[in-house]
């Protein structure tokens, strides 16, 4: 009798893994078309056309691998800094001199248990959601990248820095686009460790424990640096802007500039 209750229950677990899993699939597969669909329905209205009208199906293969190529990059750098750092941050332990006292302070460090606990998960949780941002902006690049890698000579110097105009042309754009996108994962990095160090601090000093964390002030100090030498590329670069300033009547640096 005891076996066959415990071959009933053991079925009765294995029925629930099972639904568990088909009810992740279906959620996965919503979320899927809900954020994608769209997308991949132009995908495959663009394939069509470039295949059965413009009968030049190797030029949006093309297009399509460089554009999934520099999206995966974006992804994949942006979620694996943004992931370290907000991970760096969230990772401590709580040392308790005493059980909390008050509720307020029960509060919070049932706050930053479930922190602790799940430090991993939302980490990888917010590097994902701006991962995804970062990449799509990056991927829709392939133009300027292309330029950039076919760049040729104007003969012609610019005479306000003395550069080629084809650097303006074909280059300035492809680089900017760079470190405008480095820019942003550092940012968003420095945003998530800031909230991740301090938010924990506050919860600690509220629950009344000590935590164990790394070298916080190194940390952001190290994120903060780059972010301001990144920041100071851009501001270089954006000086180049001025020789393709769209005024309203002449293209170029104006009297005011």
């Amino acid at each position: 009798m005891a076996r066959e209750n415990l071959r009933i229950e053991d079925g009765g677990a294995e029925r629930q893994r099972r639904r568990g899993v088909k009810t992740f699939i279906v959620v996965a597969a919503l979320f899927i078309v809900f954020a994608f669909g769209s997308t991949l329905f132009q995908t495959y209205a663009d394939w069509l056309w470039f295949t059965h009208d413009a009968r030049h199906p190797e030029v949006y293969a093309k297009t399509f691998k460089t554009h999934a190529l520099l999206w995966l990059v974006g992804l994949a750098v942006s979620f694996f800094a943004i992931y370290l750092n907000a991970r760096a941050s969230l990772d401590s332990q709580a040392i308790y001199d005493s059980a909390p006292s008050d509720e307020n302070a029960r509060a919070a460090a049932g706050v930053l248990s479930i922190v602790q606990k799940f430090a991993r998960l939302l980490a990888i949780v917010f590097a994902l959601i701006v991962g995804f941002g970062i990449a799509s902006t990056f991927g829709s690049s392939y133009m300027q990248l292309w330029s950039s890698q076919n760049a040729v000579s104007f003969g012609r110097n610019d005479p306000l820095f003395g550069l080629d105009i084809g650097f303006f042309v074909f280059k300035l754009p492809w680089y900017a686009t760079l470190v405008k996108t480095v820019l942003s994962v550092l940012v968003f990095s420095l945003v998530f460790t800031l909230i991740g160090y301090l938010g924990s601090r506050v919860l600690a000093k509220v629950a009344r424990v000590h935590l164990t964390q790394g070298a916080m002030r190194i940390h952001i100090s190290v994120l903060a640096g780059m972010t301001i030498v990144v920041y100071g590329v851009q501001l270089y670069l954006s000086r180049y802007f001025l020789a393709v300033h769209e005024g309203s009547q002449f293209v170029g640096p104006g009297y005011a500039q």
